[in-house]
């Protein structure tokens, strides 16, 4: 695995620039064990600049998660829950308020990847 900022590098231009520009310095060291697992745990995509924003990186996100995307229906579909997981953990990690919100649906994650391991 690498860390966010090992895969934020070695993104090409202008992507690369972008990425670690709004990278959190934090989660910069976290390892992330795909690109597109990076671009959502490396920084809080609403607080990116306007012209990219939140529908900018879902749709870099989808784009990078789609080129590995080669595998069966339940890989792909356990791939897509921990990716899930994964965010959910960043934005609590992150403070986002929820009510507990995220926490149930962390706990919920946690339950339907304990039962297809």
């Amino acid at each position: 695995m690498k860390t966010i900022k090992a895969w934020f590098e070695s993104a090409e231009e202008p992507l690369r620039s972008k990425l670690l520009k709004n990278m959190d310095p934090v989660r910069g060291n976290m390892e992330a064990s795909s690109f597109s697992t990076a671009i959502v745990c490396g920084f809080i995509w609403s607080q990116t600049p306007v012209d990219e924003g939140r529908d900018h990186w879902l749709r870099i996100f989808n784009e990078y998660a789609a080129r590995g995307n080669k595998k069966s229906t339940f890989d792909s579909l356990r791939e897509d829950v921990l990716r899930l997981r994964t965010e959910v953990n960043c934005r609590i990690e992150h403070g986002a308020e929820s009510g507990g919100h995220l926490e149930v649906v962390q706990s919920k994650l946690d339950e339907i990847l304990k039962k297809h391991q």
